[in-house]
């Protein structure tokens, strides 16, 4: 009834990254680009065959450098990410949440 509207970027070290990409999607938003310092596996190839099927590009193993050029390319509404990506999205007047504080660590 009240689908989230806007382009986001998401990035991450704790693994749940695809999972809270894909759900995002399924709530209405545009998410172009998933970065997740962990390594890709056989528990997570589901999500990212989903995503991927949306056109999102998933990240593995990103760099922060790699998390950066996304939000530069993909000009989000929102990115949502680690410590730095949030710090870089504010100095470019992009709002930002911090993935680990207030998505993955609460219910």
């Amino acid at each position: 009834a009240a689908p989230v509207r806007g382009r986001i970027t998401l990035s991450g070290y704790e693994g749940s990254e695809l999972l809270v990409a894909r759900l995002l999607i399924e709530s209405g938003a545009d998410v172009r680009y998933v970065g997740t310092a962990c390594g890709r596996t056989p528990w997570s190839a589901l999500d990212r065959e989903w995503l991927e099927a949306k056109g999102v590009r998933v990240q593995y193993r990103a760099s922060l450098e790699q998390d950066l050029a996304a939000m530069s390319e993909f000009e989000p509404d929102l990115a949502i990410g680690t410590t730095p990506v949030v710090q870089a999205a504010k100095s470019r007047g992009i709002p930002a949440l911090y993935f680990t504080n207030l998505i993955s660590a609460r219910p």
